[in-house]
């Protein structure tokens, strides 16, 4: 490698460099956050009561919409599924990053859970569930994934789904690396 750079988009190297590298890692992140997005949905679904009505199925005028809308005991939520690849940015706090990104999932789908709830009763709150790209959640998805076990009476395993989605993550992850490793030796032969 020329410069300590990748041959693909020029970034310099480091070792998670292969995760977020735009020439391979987009498809793998894509098929992961649907994998999990399609296992909390699957998940949710079990919960007596609860209704889901995934992105496909929502009709909207507005650009953005969330992943999945739940409507459980009288609450409406739309939920967002999202992965921060935390480990390229040192100089920054893993926490900071992860707000951040709930933040701006919450103002992305704002003008869409206002124009929902115009129609609609009751109001539609967003709810982010932003993990590392190692599946750790943000406080603010493990405090939705206890609402869902509360909601289920202590059917929701908040372990089992954390796991699913860890498992997901590693896959996926492992899935990028290699695929980068076979480009790049691809291009150096």
């Amino acid at each position: 490698l020329k410069n300590n750079r990748c041959p693909h988009d020029g970034a310099v190297m480091t070792a998670p460099h292969p995760l977020v590298c735009l020439h391979s890692a987009s498809v793998h992140k894509t098929n992961m956050h649907d994998c999990v997005r399609a296992e909390l949905v699957r998940a949710t679904r079990q919960i007596p009561g609860a209704i889901v009505i995934e992105e496909h199925q929502i009709q909207t005028a507005q650009g953005s919409r969330p992943d999945f809308v739940v409507d459980i005991n009288g609450e409406r939520i739309g939920v967002d599924v999202s992965f921060c690849e935390v480990a390229t940015d040192l100089k920054r706090n893993v926490n900071s990053i992860l707000r951040e990104r709930e933040t701006l999932k919450r103002t992305t789908h704002r003008a869409f859970a206002e124009a929902f709830s115009s129609h609609n009763e009751p109001e539609m709150q967003i709810i982010p569930l932003v993990f590392t790209s190692y599946g750790t959640p943000t406080e603010c998805s493990f405090k939705f994934f206890q609402k869902l076990k509360r909601c289920s009476g202590g059917e929701f395993s908040v372990k089992s789904v954390l796991s699913k989605i860890a498992s997901i993550s590693t896959n996926y992850n492992n899935r990028s690396v290699h695929s980068w490793c076979r480009s790049v030796t691809a291009k150096l032969d």
